[in-house]
């Protein structure tokens, strides 16, 4: 089929000049979209069955494309072992954010998860072993202070009942951790090797219902929703996780991920302005400035991030056609010096 071909080579070509750009912005419309289909079925149902309904739609929607796509995949056990770790991290990830969907609103969940920028920043620090930079240190007061604003504590508003559930709250955080190792560990994989993001989407699909079914089975929590509208909102969550899924590893794939980091921080103003309008949640101030302090940290980490390497690659360009140079002068000089017998 000549049409798919052309269709697949059009999303894969890595020259494509905002390939990865667009993937992010289509990932955060996508993410915001779940965010409200999953906060509205939460009112009802375990955040849990919601997670596992959630990602049958989307095993499902996978299954069909790689029927019909037939991407090349052929992991070798080594290669599917770290594939698998990769893959539970955002499972993990996803799920965490389910729960805390299902306990705080939307509005609190994503400026929360979106601080997986400042983990990437941390988790790269840790990896290179380098002191943290004066920005990194500011940057990440910037993003505990947004968190506090967000969490509401009562010293901060002088009315306890205004503060979130904790739980959800810790549930938003450790979304986070979790996005932010799956970057971290999905992009060095990426270094090695050619991942396929269809292979990719599948395995996390997977993992999250493997791990649900287990919870489900553990705490025994219903495997079916309460009602057909419940059922209707996790097809819908489902029908927009797949293709979240998919843009974000085709930005990862294609973009570095301080880029994706600053650009996902737009699925915050998307989620304000849809619970205002669909889920008829009004804002309140705290909320505003702590997401406020989140976006412009990831947006400020990532751009210092992205400016820092710029420059050392435009350095170690220098340095290399300075070598270059020097090298090729002395080759002249050779040339010119007489033999002397």
């Amino acid at each position: 089929m000549p049409e798919l071909a052309n269709l697949k080579k059009f999303l894969l070509d890595a020259n494509h000049r905002f390939r990865g750009i667009g993937y992010t912005l289509i990932s955060a419309f996508m993410y915001a979209s779940v965010s409200m289909a999953m906060s509205k079925a939460s009112e009802e149902n375990h955040p849990i069955m919601m997670t596992l309904w959630n990602f049958v739609t989307s095993l499902t929607l996978d299954v069909l494309v790689i029927v019909v796509w037939r991407p090349v995949i052929s992991p070798g056990m080594k290669e599917l072992f770290f594939d698998s770790i990769c893959a539970i991290t955002q499972s993990l990830g996803a799920i965490s954010i389910c729960v805390s969907l299902a306990l705080i609103s939307p509005s609190i969940t994503t400026p929360l998860y979106l601080c997986m920028s400042v983990v990437v920043i941390l988790l790269t620090i840790v990896k290179d072993m380098k002191l943290p930079r004066s920005w990194d240190v500011i940057f990440t007061i910037l993003a505990i202070t947004g968190v506090l604003f967000i969490t509401k504590p009562s010293f901060l508003t002088n009315q306890s009942s205004t503060e979130p559930d904790p739980f959800g709250i810790m549930f938003g955080v450790s979304s986070a951790v979790c996005y932010g190792l799956y970057l971290m560990f999905y992009q060095s994989l990426n270094e090695t090797r050619t991942i396929s993001t269809i292979w990719m989407c599948f395995l996390i699909a997977f993992w999250c219902i493997v791990i649900c079914i287990i919870v489900i089975i553990i705490a025994d929590i219903p495997f079916l929703p309460t009602d057909v509208h419940s059922f209707i909102y996790f097809t819908i969550g489902g029908l927009f996780s797949f293709p979240a899924a998919l843009s974000l590893n085709l930005a990862v794939k294609y973009e570095d991920a301080g880029v994706v980091s600053i650009f996902m921080t737009f699925e915050i103003v998307l989620t304000y302005v849809m619970q205002i309008l669909l889920l008829r949640i009004p804002m309140d101030v705290y909320s505003c400035v702590g997401a406020l302090l989140i976006g412009s940290t990831c947006v400020g980490i990532s751009a210092l991030e992205i400016y820092t390497r710029t420059i050392g690659d435009e350095q170690e360009s220098g340095e290399e056609l300075s070598h270059v140079s020097d090298t090729n002068a002395g080759n002249q000089n050779l040339e010119r010096t007489p033999l002397i017998d």
